[in-house]
């Protein structure tokens, strides 16, 4: 299963160059409310570059492929969301953060269906690294969504009867219900509540759809609970955005641990 490969941004560029040839998208990064401090701007600035979309054009594109390889040319829209997780650092003289974790999120034109895609970003002394989370709706801490995918992709492999793990390829998330209220502390970390959201993973080639309960216990813990499902159970598609009208983030879960 594939979830937050990472890879060096400029490796990514050089690698890829047809895609480089993409424009960049016309949304850039939103700053957060209030004055944003020198390092916001800079991360700002950084993430609104040709070379950053070129980055992310190469991820994005490569792992919307793996996801629907029919689809020979998806095309990356405008960004549809940012969020800065750990506030970069700069070096002296250098545009390019030193350290600091964010996620971008970017709507995909996948031969004419509507995809979000969303991207880890990891600054490091030696560059900056990038990896795809879960597509779709999902936005649940990185820890949390690699916790979640394996209890998923086995629900996914009992439901469709595959058995290669490199076969199964989630490729959508999507949020379904409450089904206990959430309750936050006084820092956002849940301490109770419990949630479902609808997965769609490639297995072995066939769509299956997967419900996935979050229970959060008083502790903070959180446990999952996956199954298959039918496929009467997803919702239906959109259309693709148009460029210049990316899909709007939806409103955000408290963080959970």
């Amino acid at each position: 299963m594939r979830l937050g490969v990472f890879v060096a941004l400029a490796a990514l560029v050089a690698a890829v160059p047809a895609i480089a040839q993409q424009d960049p998208p016309s949304a850039q990064p939103t700053p957060p409310a209030g004055a944003p401090t020198p390092e916001m701007t800079r991360l700002l600035q950084y993430a609104g570059t040709e070379l950053y979309f070129k980055g992310v054009s190469a991820i994005v594109v490569g792992g919307q492929k793996d996801m629907t390889p029919e689809c020979a040319a998806p095309k990356v829209m405008g960004r549809a969301g940012f969020t800065v997780l750990k506030m970069p650092t700069f070096k002296e003289g250098s545009d390019i953060p030193q350290s600091g974790e964010w996620k971008d999120r970017f709507g995909v034109d996948n031969c004419g269906v509507a995809v979000i895609h969303n991207i880890l970003f990891l600054a490091q002394a030696d560059g900056v690294h990038s990896g795809l989370l879960l597509p779709g709706d999902d936005d649940l801490p990185p820890a949390m969504q690699a916790n979640a995918v394996q209890a998923a992709g086995a629900a996914a492999a009992k439901g469709s009867g595959c058995k290669d793990p490199a076969q199964m390829i989630p490729t959508d998330t999507k949020s379904d219900k409450v089904l206990e209220e959430l309750k936050p502390d006084s820092t956002g970390k849940l301490v109770g509540g419990k949630w479902r959201e609808l997965w769609m993973f490639r297995a072995c080639g066939k769509p299956q759809l997967v419900s996935v309960v979050f229970s959060v216990a008083p502790s903070g813990v959180v446990t999952y609970e996956a199954k298959p499902e039918t496929l009467s159970t997803q919702p239906a598609k959109k259309d693709a955005p148009k460029k210049d009208a990316p899909k709007k983030e939806q409103p955000k879960k408290p963080a959970a641990q």
